[in-house]
């Protein structure tokens, strides 16, 4: 059976850590920097501006935002037609990924 065009595939991952308070940066910021370098990661920099959708696993920060995904892709230069906030929970990353 062919594979649906539709589906969707994961071709960059990134990680963005910040282990010491001091200079911290805002939750959004470190987003944005794992999107730029998960982008990177799949050769695909130049698509970032052009996200249609945002999806965002709730961070359980010092500083929240109503909605992280519009947050995020402002940061990125993008204006997504669709934003994606999960509860706090242990699956959520898998969560997303089953729902898109």
């Amino acid at each position: 059976m062919p594979l649906d065009p539709r589906t969707p595939v994961i071709v960059g991952a990134a990680q963005s850590v910040q282990r010491e308070l001091a200079g911290a940066q805002q939750p959004g910021a470190l987003m944005a920097a794992a999107v730029r370098d998960a982008a990177d990661d799949a050769g695909a920099a130049a698509l970032v501006d052009r996200l249609d959708a945002v999806a965002v696993v709730e961070s359980l920060s010092w500083r929240r935002c109503r909605n992280p995904g519009a947050t995020l892709g402002g940061l990125l230069g993008a204006a997504p037609r669709r934003t994606i906030t999960t509860t706090s929970g242990g699956n959520s990353p898998q969560l997303l990924v089953n729902h898109l």
